[in-house]
């Protein structure tokens, strides 16, 4: 009886730590789990242009918008955050198939799909963008399917070459 319950005790309590140890993992990883940052070997412009010709290489993809986030930023009376880019870009087709079933209109939550094109202090310039592997496991049937295509397609665009112009 005694074996059982010292069983028991050493289950619950080895469950607790594991679900501690997960639950400060998480918080310490979290950010580094949900987006990607890929260091861009060209300058700034270079990056966002490039980006920008990636974007609109790929069947069924446009951009909805670009813009100056710095500049935004410093006309919502924030100070300077230095070259800051967003490129808003979508595909029209994969998003009607994803925004018609009444299940899933609420992705559109996640909708258009972003990339942000920064320089950090160091000089060195910077794509960030959600990690669309990990957050894959965020989503069932049909919804992960499509997420899946449209991810698959995004981490496309990050992988451009070196030697593009």
């Amino acid at each position: 009886m005694k074996i059982k319950i010292a069983l028991i005790v050493g289950l619950i309590i080895g469950l607790f730590i594991g679900l501690l140890a997960t639950g400060i993992a998480i918080n310490l990883s979290g950010e580094n789990i949900l987006f990607q940052e890929i260091e861009s070997p060209f300058d700034y412009e270079k990056t966002v242009r490039i980006m920008q010709e990636r974007i609109t290489s790929m069947d069924g993809w446009h951009i909805i918008k670009v813009f100056d986030y710095d500049q935004e930023v410093q006309h919502g009376g924030g100070q300077p955050i230095g070259k800051y880019t967003i490129i808003e870009f979508c595909n029209s087709k994969t998003a009607a198939i994803m925004l018609q079933a009444d299940e899933r209109k609420k992705v559109g939550a996640m909708l258009p799909k972003r990339f942000a094109i920064y320089e950090k202090d160091d000089g060195k310039v910077y794509i960030g963008a959600g990690n669309g592997p990990i957050m894959l496991h965020l989503f069932r049937s049909e919804t992960r399917d499509i997420a899946e295509k449209v991810s698959l397609e995004v981490q496309s665009i990050l992988l451009f070459k070196t030697n593009q112009l």
